[in-house]
């Protein structure tokens, strides 16, 4: 079960683990972020962009939204994991 994530003030001190993906949709881009901590609790993030973008702007989307969230946490560590060979060779 996804647990709350709350904003620090302190960084984060351990690896986490980052997945993103993104996707065109109907309505627009949906984005998805799971975080996993050195403790391997998961953390899910998801958000609908009502915009129409291509699939691989849709994985830019979602990796700079992850890094966001990463910022915010404060976490100083971070492997980062994709499925768009475009995004991950840049």
């Amino acid at each position: 079960m996804p647990m709350e994530f709350k904003e620090d003030k302190e960084p984060v001190s351990g690896l986490w683990r980052m997945y993103f993906d993104g996707s065109r949709i109907r309505n627009g881009v949906g984005v998805g972020v799971v975080f996993f901590s050195p403790k391997e609790e998961k953390f899910f993030f998801t958000h609908i962009l009502q915009f129409t973008f291509s699939n691989n702007v849709a994985e830019y989307e979602a990796l700079v939204h992850g890094l966001l969230i990463a910022e915010k946490r404060k976490i100083k560590k971070l492997q980062i994991f994709g499925d768009n060979e475009l995004v991950i060779n840049q």
